[in-house]
């Protein structure tokens, strides 16, 4: 699928009044499932999408225990001349 053949709209673009349209495949990027309703995502809006991808861990479970094959996880990528992630020891696997 090409990025012309599918329209792309993070979950909050629905509850604006988006809805997917039958002959173009919705792509969905959950990048915040919060705690809060008004962030909840809804099972209606994973099983519509042609794929949802759920940038975390433990949404992306949720929804792929409840059925949902058309699940993954795509993790948001960050600027590190802009953020910066605390320090951590790198630990190799053999310690």
């Amino acid at each position: 699928m090409t990025a012309a053949m599918a329209r792309t709209c993070c979950w909050t673009g629905w509850r604006s009044g988006f809805e997917p349209q039958a002959d173009i495949p919705y792509v969905m990027w959950a990048i915040y499932p919060g705690k809060q309703d008004r962030h909840q995502i809804t099972q209606e809006e994973v099983s519509s999408a042609a794929h949802s991808f759920f940038a975390s861990e433990l949404a992306y479970t949720r929804f792929r225990d409840a059925g949902n094959a058309n699940t993954s996880v795509l993790m948001q990528g960050f600027d590190p001349s802009i953020m910066f992630p605390p320090k951590t020891e790198n630990v190799s696997a053999k310690d």
